[in-house]
């Protein structure tokens, strides 16, 4: 798991969207709030290859969540998706999540 975090803050675009797709495949309920916490740094990323894989890890994670959380998660970073990015391509991933 450090290892996968410490691939968030990675220089390169491709480490960090890689490093949040096998972040949020892992089903350990123990580690939701991590990759909660990954999705919010990568949806607020410069590259728009990190901000799509970040929608689809929204998409993953928020069946997951508690009410609460789900819809605090889905309000804060799909409504700034949609508001705020001008890429099709993230917009068309937040649109599906």
């Amino acid at each position: 798991i450090n290892s996968f975090q410490r691939g968030l803050a990675a220089p390169e675009p491709l480490i960090r969207a890689l490093a949040l797709r096998v972040l949020s495949s892992i089903r350990v309920p123990d580690v939701l709030q991590i990759q909660i916490m990954g999705v919010q740094k990568c949806a607020k990323d410069h590259s728009p290859y990190v901000r799509k894989c970040a929608a689809n890890a929204l998409a993953k994670l928020c069946p997951r969540c508690d009410p609460a959380q789900r819809e605090s998660l889905m309000s804060e970073v799909i409504t700034t998706m949609l508001d705020s990015d001008s890429s099709t391509m993230v917009l068309t991933s937040a649109i599906i999540a």
